[in-house]
């Protein structure tokens, strides 16, 4: 599952030991918008990497996160946990990310030099000359209507059924 919000607080890290070896665990809390009022959310991350990833974000960012979700039975209890496997920042709609920044010059390394390399000359290609060329056939830029041919004029379509006599003021239809 996805959901997008604000990171508002980084939960304190747990760890402990068990047969497997050590673990690790942290989690975040978001708001994100539900419907007209918003809404929090505390998601757990398993292990160090995953952690990792939330610390490095400031609160207050805008963040996608991608989660699934768990319920176990622990005596004849139900616990659900919000477990994310990946958070990211996201940039708002209309806004643009910081440009990457170019790293500084350091003395004892020189850019790369390319020379342009000249085009090669190419013949140009001989076609057979045909007996006789093809007709073209232009098309009028307008399509022609056979009274106006005559002199007469195009047909008119100023009357749309309301039966309004055209001759006011102005010559809308209504």
């Amino acid at each position: 599952m996805e959901i997008i919000g604000k990171l508002i607080k980084i939960l304190p890290e747990q760890s402990g030991t068990t047969e497997k070896g050590t673990w690790i665990r942290g989690g975040f809390v978001i708001e994100y918008q539900d419907g007209e009022y918003p809404q929090n959310a505390a998601f757990t991350l398993f292990g160090e990497n995953k952690i990792n990833m939330a610390k490095n974000i400031p609160l207050g960012s805008q963040v996608k996160v991608n989660f699934s979700i768990r319920s176990r039975e622990y005596q004849e209890r139900w616990y659900t946990d919000l477990s994310c496997f990946r958070v990211e920042t996201v940039v708002p709609n209309g806004m643009y990310q910081q440009p990457y920044q170019q790293p500084a010059y350091q003395p004892g390394y020189t850019q790369p030099v390319y020379q342009q390399q000249p085009y090669p000359q190419q013949q140009p290609q001989q076609f057979a000359n045909p007996a006789q060329p093809a007709q073209v056939q232009q098309q009028p830029a307008q399509p022609v209507y056979p009274d106006a041919a005559q002199g007469q004029p195009a047909p008119s379509f100023n009357n749309f059924g309301g039966g309004n006599d055209m001759s006011e003021e102005n010559d809308l239809p209504f």
